[in-house]
């Protein structure tokens, strides 16, 4: 019964060890990218039984509640539909079976830095998160330049783990412990203001908030899409919900971050409206949806964490739609010229209604998304960030139809879509419009 709260935990440390087994004695990438599938459905099943039987409980460095169940669960759901992604890609040439191992353990990484209680720890996981990561870039062979992405990602992301750690070592000298409940106590002095400053410089890099979002574009061109897919969704949900746990214990205010987060969006959306690029579009677009999400963390209303969840399950979603739609087309180096050369009407249904979620045009599930996040800090009367946040989704919105106009000229409509991808993009399309028409739908699903 003491290890119960653990057990999702148990399940996919279970399922990387027998994805090492199988690859010392199998080739199939089939048997990896099962148990993979497997070890997911099986934590989101414990996930939501823990939930419903409300096991909430501190486990050493560990702490369970219902945020953090929430956010394993969301981290859980947007995995799982990542790793079908890179299931599904077409060119079998680099669907090496590596790609569920590091899944995995960057899933279990994820897991355990939304539930961590101790800042060691939660610095920890995400160096493990982010080593997964490294790895996963440079498994991409041929497509692309994996190496020079990975080894970018990897030096600036280790000075970013640098300041993360000098930051963290500054809070031990200022409270003497670092689990939540000891820095907790105290007032905040200078010391305790400069250990902060070093902390969120280290998490707005993993953000990709301005000014530390220089490597985004670069990483997202040098890779295929189901990386993509990945990378701008997943460790993004996993970061947000450890910034809510830990602005929850250590009742942080975020007021004077309300620049950085209108800053970023409109570097991610005036750039984005400059690129040809598809891959760096959205990399840019990723950036905007950041500055969109750290908004509300000015709030410290029940709601905030509400809004969160459903806009992080919404931005997963529509993103990995969107982006699975432009995987079809076979082409890694996509631009707004090359989207009108090959596709299908089928293709351009439904890339059209990602990318118009991604606006937050009604009555798809980015309109709510956006209206809960945007509601928050009006209703706290931050009326001028509100006006600059709908001002930008002003702007995404043309980037974002530029890309269905291409994607509606395209010469040659016949292209054929395959079944695997297909029904992935159908189970996304129907989530988005599903809680487009029915947002309440999530709150009942966890309730």
């Amino acid at each position: 019964m003491k290890i119960l709260p653990l057990a999702t935990e148990i399940v996919i440390f279970t399922g990387i060890v027998l994805v090492l087994i199988f690859l010392i004695f199998s080739k199939k990438a089939l048997y990896f990218y099962l148990i993979a599938v497997f070890s997911h459905i099986i934590g989101i099943s414990l996930e939501l039984y823990l939930l419903k039987k409300q096991i909430f409980t501190d486990f050493y460095f560990l702490y369970f509640s219902q945020e953090t169940r929430i956010f394993a669960l969301v981290v859980i759901f947007a995995s799982l539909f990542s790793l079908l992604i890179f299931w599904s890609y077409t060119k079998k040439e680099v669907l090496n079976k590596e790609i569920p191992f590091l899944l995995l353990n960057s899933l279990l990484s994820m897991i355990l830095m939304v539930r961590s209680n101790n800042l060691f720890f939660t610095f920890l996981a995400l160096e493990y998160l982010s080593f997964s990561i490294y790895i996963m870039i440079a498994s991409f062979k041929r497509i692309g330049f994996p190496y020079e992405s990975a080894l970018k990602y990897f030096v600036l992301g280790s000075f970013a783990s640098l300041l993360m750690l000098f930051g963290i070592f500054l809070l031990y000298l200022d409270r003497g412990g670092l689990s939540y409940s000891t820095l907790g106590e105290g007032g905040i002095n200078s010391l305790v203001i400069l250990a902060l400053l070093f902390l969120f410089t280290g998490f707005a890099f993993k953000l990709a908030f301005v000014p530390f979002h220089i490597w985004t574009p670069d990483v997202f061109a040098g890779t295929p899409f189901p990386f993509i897919s990945f990378i701008s969704t997943v460790p993004k949900v996993s970061v947000f919900g450890f910034l809510f746990i830990i602005s929850k214990k250590l009742n942080l205010n975020f007021l004077n971050i309300v620049i950085i987060s209108i800053l970023t969006m409109f570097l991610g959306n005036l750039s984005a409206l400059l690129e040809k690029n598809i891959k760096k579009i959205f990399a840019f677009s990723s950036i905007a949806h950041s500055g969109y999400i750290l908004l509300i963390f000015i709030s410290r209303s029940r709601t905030v964490f509400d809004a969160l969840v459903f806009y992080l399950i919404t931005y997963s979603i529509m993103q990995m739609g969107a982006l699975l739609c432009l995987q079809q087309l076979d082409r890694e180096n996509l631009t707004l010229d090359s989207l009108k050369e090959k596709g299908s009407l089928l293709l351009f249904f439904f890339s059209v209604i990602f990318l118009l979620s991604l606006t937050g045009i009604p009555p798809t599930a980015g309109f709510y998304a956006k209206f809960y996040i945007f509601s928050i800090p009006l209703l706290e009367g931050y009326n001028f960030a509100v006006f600059l946040a709908f001002l930008n989704s002003v702007i995404s919105a043309y980037y974002y139809l530029r890309m269905s106009v291409a994607i509606f000229q395209v010469k040659e409509k016949d292209k054929p879509i395959k079944k695997f991808p297909l029904l992935i993009i159908s189970v996304l399309f129907f989530l988005v419009i599903l809680l487009g028409v029915y947002p309440s739908f999530i709150n009942i699903l966890l309730k």
